[in-house]
């Protein structure tokens, strides 16, 4: 079980990751946006913006690189309406769990 000071520590950790992956995630074609408690590990949605936005793959491995985390699989784990979720392990603990809405090529 997590002590306060880890508690507290988490949140502000993952705060502190949020503009360097906002602007990748920007230069790839993608919004992101939080959402959950940042208690467990930093729930994230990658929203395509773009009409070329890049694949979740390769959105990913940039989200990766950027924070030095590992991702747990290239494969994703598939979600309703077509959403795909992407673990990476940025620390010992710490999680970014990045759900990637599909591109569509019309509308």
């Amino acid at each position: 079980m997590d002590t306060p000071s880890e508690q507290v520590s988490r949140p502000m950790f993952y705060m502190n990751m949020l503009g360097p992956l906002v602007a990748v995630a920007k230069d790839y074609g993608y919004a992101l946006t939080l959402h959950g408690s940042l208690v467990r590990d930093f729930d994230m949605v990658a929203i395509p913006w773009v009409p070329d936005a890049h694949s979740g793959l390769e959105l990913i491995i940039a989200l990766a690189q950027t924070c030095g985390g590992i991702i747990h699989s290239e494969v994703p784990i598939d979600k309703p309406h077509g959403r795909q979720t992407w673990i990476i392990q940025v620390h010992q603990g710490l999680y970014l769990d990045v759900s990637v809405m599909p591109r569509f090529t019309h509308l």
